[in-house]
């Protein structure tokens, strides 16, 4: 099978640059991601910020699920409510929601909304929050 004629141009390229995983200035002082990208200046596509979507929905899936293993026998709209909520917070902060997470695993949806509800980031987030607060509450979308 022959090689892309661009495979060893990208091979080079990402030895030179070096892979970093987190955000950084570069030498002209421009921040820079993955192999030498400008996000400064060049951002990322939207075909680039979907697959990050993807991953990144899935990495929430994967955190939801170890802190609340019965995830998946709740409704599905509670369970785009609960990921979407790790997805927006990150795990540090979902932690800190331990009476919601245990009126959770307990199915008590009233208390659940209720912890939710009574937080700084439903105070924060307002639309989201009040949309993640339904659906926990009574387990539809579009209420």
């Amino acid at each position: 099978m022959p090689l892309n004629k661009h495979d060893k141009l990208s091979e080079m390229i990402a030895r030179h640059e070096g892979f970093r995983k987190y955000p950084y200035k570069c030498p002209a002082g421009k921040w820079t991601v993955g192999y030498g990208h400008n996000i400064e200046d060049n951002g990322i596509s939207e075909k680039v910020a979907s697959t990050l979507l993807k991953i990144d929905i899935g990495i929430a899936i994967k955190e939801v699920y170890n802190i609340i293993p019965k995830l998946y026998d709740y409704a599905i709209p509670r369970q785009h409510a609960l990921i979407d909520l790790m997805f927006n917070i990150g795990m540090p902060a979902f932690l800190t929601f331990k009476k919601m997470i245990k009126a959770i695993k307990e199915e008590d949806w009233e208390k659940a909304s209720a912890e939710l509800k009574d937080s700084k980031y439903y105070r924060q987030t307002r639309s989201r929050s009040k949309e993640i607060y339904k659906i926990l509450k009574t387990g539809e979308h579009n209420v």
